[in-house]
């Protein structure tokens, strides 16, 4: 069995519990993340745990380009994963 740090295996078992936790599909919502913010995310979460389909492409800057969530701009590729770092970014807190 491989020795785990404390602190490696803290930050797992959280991850875990968040993942795996029946209270999570309470507050799963189906939706277009760039076009809804159904969570009210802006500013409100200590940490991001995110596994986003980058690469996406196609998707409608106009749309969103005064959405505050973005608050560095449209990327100028037809590549989202700009958009997603972004979305992390506008999600975290203070602590964050």
């Amino acid at each position: 069995m491989p020795i785990t740090s404390s602190r490696s295996l803290k930050r797992n078992s959280r991850a875990k519990a968040l993942v795996g936790a029946s209270s999570a599909r309470k507050i799963i919502k189906q939706g277009n993340s760039y076009y809804e913010d159904l969570h009210e995310s802006l500013g409100k979460f200590d940490f991001v745990l995110a596994n986003p389909p980058f690469n996406v492409d196609k998707v409608d800057k106009e749309k969103i380009k005064d959405d505050p969530r973005f608050p560095f701009g449209m990327p100028r590729s037809d590549n989202a994963n700009y958009l997603w770092i972004q979305l992390f970014y506008s999600s975290l807190n203070a602590k964050g």
